[in-house]
């Protein structure tokens, strides 16, 4: 199996994984935190031996200010690197909606997303939510915009680009799973690695994940300081040439995905 396969398939068994966790944490009434979900989605990552790393800050506060939850890197030095800032949170399933999407820690200034759009204007990313869920078939309906074949559990881990956020992220606008996955650019996060967004030339539909202010850099090569930290897996001074924007956003983790050179 390649390397591409290997991490498509990862995406797939995390997403269901995820799905099932926040069912069955319903129903038993443990309901686990957005936090602690991406912590277990990237501790698998971690331990299916891709590129991670821990990004060290100095203050709690600069944590809660300043960070967003990760970015991921993808693809390989033949045909270019996506960079992608990444916001997670969760379906509240008693209403079906994304209650902490307006959330700001205590004593912030800024909302996460605003952070999270001025880190990606800056650096060139990919700005993204990921959203956990756990949907019926009813909620599928409709809000399936993947190639595959739909896929109840794969819903798990979705993918919705900013700008359909920003809009549902406004004062008294609707918050739900429907709301926030009836644009066709929201998929699930298995197409982070479809042939189709890797390669936009053979993309069935528009990509939609691209920032509509042109802000979008295509890395030819992956930046040199993720060898250098490797060993350790630990990044305490991020390079100020791929890591300054002006609100001051930097990721607090940093997982790598090759598609080993994988020809479309």
């Amino acid at each position: 199996m390649t390397q591409y396969q290997d991490s498509f398939n990862l995406l797939r068994r995390l997403a269901k994984d995820t799905f099932y966790r926040m069912l069955h944490g319903h129903e038993l009434d443990c309901v686990q935190s957005e936090e602690t979900l991406t912590d277990i989605n990237l501790l698998e990552i971690k331990r299916e031996g891709l590129y991670f790393f821990r990004v060290d800050k100095p203050t709690k506060h600069e944590e809660k200010e300043k960070g967003f939850d990760w970015e991921f890197w993808i693809g390989c030095n033949r045909s270019g690197w996506d960079r992608y800032a990444v916001q997670a949170k969760r379906m509240y399933l008693e209403s079906g909606k994304y209650e902490r999407l307006r959330h700001k820690h205590k004593g912030a200034t800024k909302f996460q997303i605003e952070v999270l759009e001025d880190f990606a204007q800056s650096t060139g990313a990919i700005p993204l939510y990921c959203f956990y869920n756990a949907i019926d078939h009813t909620q599928l309906k409709g809000h399936w915009h993947c190639t595959y074949p739909p896929e109840l559990e794969q819903m798990g881990c979705t993918i919705v680009p900013l700008r359909i956020v920003k809009q549902a992220h406004k004062p008294r606008k609707p918050k739900s799973f429907k709301d926030l996955h009836k644009d066709s650019s929201a998929k699930p996060w298995q197409c982070l690695l479809c042939p189709g967004i890797l390669n936009p030339k053979l993309a069935q539909h528009p990509n939609g994940f691209l920032p509509e202010d042109g802000s979008y850099k295509k890395y030819e090569r992956l930046p040199s300081h993720f060898t250098y930290f490797q060993e350790t897996g630990i990044i305490e001074d991020l390079p100020s040439d791929l890591y300054t924007s002006e609100l001051g956003g930097y990721p607090k983790r940093i997982m790598v995905i090759d598609t080993g050179g994988k020809e479309f």
